[in-house]
């Protein structure tokens, strides 16, 4: 069965996993595409942590997804003030 999504092939994408968890986490640090900087650290996280919520809660997120849910809206809130 075919989901009809291509992925890259692991010999690409591990290397361009290990660079960006290095690069984005300094750009980070040194103000630079603090936005995009984020969301590319928080991306691969909040996606993994949403699939791998069992069925079982009653489709409810976890706590520790619940707060970082509401962390990340008021800096992000705070940060168009």
């Amino acid at each position: 069965m075919t989901t009809g999504i291509s992925h890259a092939p692991p010999e690409l994408a591990a290397p361009m996993a290990a660079l960006a968890e290095h690069v984005f986490p300094l750009l980070l640090l040194m103000g630079l595409g603090t936005r995009f900087s984020a969301l590319a650290i928080a991306w691969p996280e909040a996606s993994l942590q949403i699939i791998t919520v069992s069925p079982h809660k009653g489709g409810a997120l976890p706590p520790e997804i619940q707060l970082h849910l509401a962390t990340d809206w008021l800096l992000w809130r705070s940060a168009d003030a």
